[in-house]
Order: C-alpha cells, then structure tokens, then sequence
C-alpha cells in the first residue's frame, strides 16, 4: 500500500458560531496538537501546531452576524493531524478541497458543506473520476414530479379528446361555441404543462 507523504488543504472555508468556534479549539486542544493561537498584525488569529506551523488563520467576523470564519490553506505532513482536520471539516460542514499526495499519485477530495462530493486521481497517467456525489433522494422526487405532469398531461390530451368528440357530434352553433372557448382552455393548459 502506498504511504501518504503529504496532505494538502486548499481553500479550506468554515463558517462557526462562537460556541462552534470554542468547541474546535477545545476538539485541537484535546488532540494535543495545537500549541498556540497567535494574533497576527491585522488581528487575525493564527493556530499554530506543535509538529509544524500551518497557515490557517481565524479571521473574527464579527461586524455581520458574529461569526468566525476559518479559513486558508495549509499542508502537513502528519497524518493525525490532517485525519483531524479531516474531521473538523466535516463536523462542522467546512468547504475545501483536500489532496493526499503519494508518491506517483494524487487523491483529490473536494468537501461541500462537509461532505465528499468528488474524489479524483491525478497521476501520470492522467486524471480519473473516482467518486462522485449524487443526492438520490432529490433526483427521486424530481423523477415524481415529472411523473406528476406526464399524468397531467395525459388527463388534458383525454379531456380534450372527448370535447372534440362531444363537438363532433353536435350540430348546436351556440354548444360548439362553448365546447371551443373548453378547448381553447384545455390547450392552453397543455401548452403550460409541456413547457
């Protein structure tokens, strides 16, 4: 099995309460792994971890709505480390893209509010899709819901059906007038439907 040499988050974006906030530096904290919250000149917080220093700064949002939005980019090389950021990320439905890097190869795992929605291998070979996310539930109730209509459809084509039917077979000028402003609605209604 190949080892990991490195691993590499890339535009890593998560959006916290306070309480969230306070809760991830508590989840570093008791991982052993973060040794110090520094400030930087522009009053960004910056954690710094006791196996490497890693660019991911805290940047305080606090004008808008309260929360802290953490963010940047790092690369580690200790895989506890990038295991727990792993799991930062998803617990607390963090964007980013995330690449394993391996000797020949490179695995990229793209996060969406916390959840893999596409795995790629990159190598000299070339690049492959390896996984990709798809939300069954909402393409099954898309799928209904064109069902739905299709049904619609059919009970207008039906109704006009036996209007032309019922126009057919009636000599009555002023019946054939309402049976053809009842056709005129129909195929509107259609037209509607088959859009």
């Amino acid at each position: 099995m190949a080892q990991r040499l490195v691993t590499e988050y890339v535009h890593t974006r998560l959006v916290l309460t306070e309480l969230a906030y306070t809760h991830l530096l508590e989840l570093f904290q008791q991982s052993q792994r973060i040794s110090g919250l520094n400030v930087n000149r522009r009053g960004n917080q910056e954690l710094s971890f006791e196996t490497e220093q890693i660019p991911m700064t805290a940047l305080i949002m606090t004008p808008c709505d309260g929360n802290y939005v953490l963010e940047g980019t790092c690369r580690c090389s200790d895989i506890q480390l990038a295991n727990a950021i792993r799991k930062i990320i998803s617990q607390f439905n963090g964007d980013t893209i995330a690449r394993r890097i391996y000797e020949t190869y490179t695995l990229e795992y793209v996060y969406q509010s916390g959840k893999v929605v596409l795995i790629t291998e990159h190598s000299a070979h070339g690049e492959r899709i390896i996984y990709t996310y798809s939300n069954e539930t909402q393409e099954c109730m898309k799928r209904l819901q064109e069902l739905k209509v299709e049904r619609q459809i059919d009970k207008v084509r039906d109704e006009i059906d036996e209007w032309l039917d019922h126009r057919n077979g009636t000599e009555y000028v002023t019946e054939i007038e309402l049976i053809d402003e009842r056709l005129k609605q129909l195929s509107h209604t259609l037209f509607v439907l088959e859009a």
